[in-house]
């Protein structure tokens, strides 16, 4: 399996930032804990495992500054789901992290029109195409700080920059993913 290291650059293409920036967040997250380091060397780094690349999307999303990343990162994926008696009617996930885990590395990543993320209060929404129908239906998460700020902010992650991410994760799992361009053999 590749590492998240590795995966860099192409995730950084996809969401428009400097690898340089990209690796500095996946450092926080090891360095706030969220990702586990196997060590030093070569092979011996965070895996790129679909919740690895999650967290990474959730860091990116949740805020522009990198000392705050770890509270927004941790907050978010604990964010649990507003109605749907605390079920996501989409993935079947109780917290927002999972949910996303498992768009990523699932053919769920197809029906998702959108992901939203507040980059002020611990919201977080998921925005699907319920089948046979073009009608979309919305999930929310909510953490700590409920409250949205009166200027809301938010960071989208689009259907085809999710596409191709997932498309990713899962040629990862499989051993398929072959650096930068993402080529499978």
């Amino acid at each position: 399996m590749a590492s998240i290291k590795s995966y860099v650059p192409a995730l950084a293409r996809i969401v428009q930032m400097s690898p340089a920036a990209l690796y500095e967040r996946h450092r926080a997250l090891v360095r706030g804990g969220h990702l586990g380091n196997q060590g030093q060397g070569p092979g011996r780094g965070v895996r790129a495992t679909p919740e690895s690349i999650a967290l990474l999307l959730l860091s990116i999303m949740s805020t522009d500054r990198l000392h705050e990343s770890e509270a927004r990162v941790q907050n978010l994926a604990q964010s649990r789901v507003i109605g749907f008696e605390g079920i996501c009617p989409f993935t079947k996930q109780k917290s927002f992290l999972p949910a996303l885990t498992d768009i990523l590395e699932s053919t769920r990543a197809l029906s998702v029109a959108e992901i939203i993320i507040s980059r002020k209060a611990d919201i977080a929404q998921v925005k699907w195409w319920e089948r046979r129908s073009e009608d979309v239906t919305t999930v929310e998460f909510r953490g700590r700080r409920r409250q949205e700020a009166t200027i809301a902010v938010s960071a989208t992650l689009n259907h085809e920059a999710l596409l191709k991410i997932a498309e990713d994760v899962q040629a990862m799992e499989l051993d398929q993913f072959y650096g930068d361009k993402g080529d499978e053999k």
